[in-house]
């Protein structure tokens, strides 16, 4: 399993080959507007599926999630923790828009590749979706770490924050699951073969929908 700064380094690199499809990320209108203006920019030359929506909420992500790495026992606090929250979630919110969109929409719609690639199939999805998790729920658990040696009132304002993140990434786990589960068979195990690394961070911020979808024994 990519541990969090090798992938974040890979998601990096992968922005690069993405960036004539996904708007960087606005400095302070809420970093969710990136992901719909790179969908947009791909929906004008080709069908945007599930695949696509999670790729460029990954790529969108990586910036704003590495801000994370840099919260130690000096600067764990609400203030300094919030706006990068806020960020997140505004990314993470926009892709669930974006996947219940799909909702209705022609099956090679939903399925279509990444970049105009065939069809998607279970391990590319499940790849994406496995990449996408490690990601925030490795930045989380960074975070919960600190929170755990600073304790006290900060662990209490903190952690509720965290687990706002994390509840959203469940969020949209479950509306990719809605969406395809009668037509890719196999991705709940596929996925939760990919993300064993995180899966203690899931328990630990009470995760409900995601402890529920990949069985998780508390």
């Amino acid at each position: 399993m990519l541990s969090f700064k090798s992938l974040a380094t890979v998601a990096t690199l992968a922005f690069g080959a993405l960036s004539a499809v996904a708007a960087p990320a606005p400095q302070s209108h809420g970093a969710g507007v990136a992901v719909a203006a790179g969908l947009k920019h791909t929906r004008d030359t080709q069908v945007v599926g599930v695949a696509q929506i999670i790729q460029t909420t990954t790529v969108t992500l990586t910036p704003v999630v590495q801000k994370l790495q840099f919260i130690n026992t000096q600067n764990c606090t609400v203030d300094a923790i919030t706006p990068v929250v806020n960020d997140i979630k505004g990314i993470l919110g926009d892709a669930v828009t974006q996947v219940n969109a799909l909702v209705g929409a022609a099956t090679s719609d939903i399925l279509a590749g990444v970049d105009g690639a065939a069809a998607v199939t279970v391990t590319d999805l499940a790849k994406l979706l496995g990449d996408l998790l490690t990601l925030v729920f490795t930045a989380l658990g960074a975070v919960l770490a600190v929170v755990g040696q600073v304790g006290g009132d900060v662990a209490a304002a903190v952690t509720p924050l965290l687990q706002a993140v994390g509840e959203l990434v469940g969020s949209l786990l479950h509306a990719v699951l809605a969406l395809v589960g009668g037509l890719l068979g196999g991705l709940i195990p596929a996925v939760l073969a990919l993300v064993g690394d995180v899966l203690s961070v899931i328990a630990k911020l009470q995760i409900n929908v995601l402890i529920s979808v990949f069985g998780i024994q508390l």
